[in-house]
């Protein structure tokens, strides 16, 4: 009956992924980085002259954008404390961005881009 339901919901919003989520951000972060210096380094390729000027930034960000439901509730718990996400980035991207950021829709944070839901 209704556990069976709610059980069914859950599994539809759990990650599929066995590496936790801040740890993926974290290798996703690193190997962006190790692309950009080896697209910096390779004359002729398309990429270079974007890799050059993206490395001569002053700073680097980490946000991660991440959607889940509005309010926690039984029925459709939030599977992730964005500020708990945040904190575990700061721990493993200290040396890339020791301000990570995590937004959504509904709290963008300031940032100078907008989002948009698809249907």
């Amino acid at each position: 009956g209704e556990q069976h339901h709610e059980e069914n919901e859950k599994s539809q919003h759990r990650r599929s992924k066995s590496i936790l989520l801040w740890d993926e951000i974290a290798v996703k972060a690193r190997d962006t980085l190790a692309g950009l210096v080896a697209a910096h380094f390779t004359h002729g390729q398309e990429h270079q002259k974007e890799a050059v000027n993206l490395l001569s930034a002053r700073k680097l960000r980490v946000i991660l954008h991440l959607e889940q439901s509005k309010k926690h509730s039984k029925l459709f718990p939030r599977p992730f404390d964005p500020e708990m996400v945040r904190m575990k980035l700061r721990l493993l991207l200290k040396p890339i961005d020791a301000h990570p950021r995590v937004v959504e829709l509904h709290n963008m944070a300031g940032l100078a881009w907008t989002a948009t839901t698809i249907p």
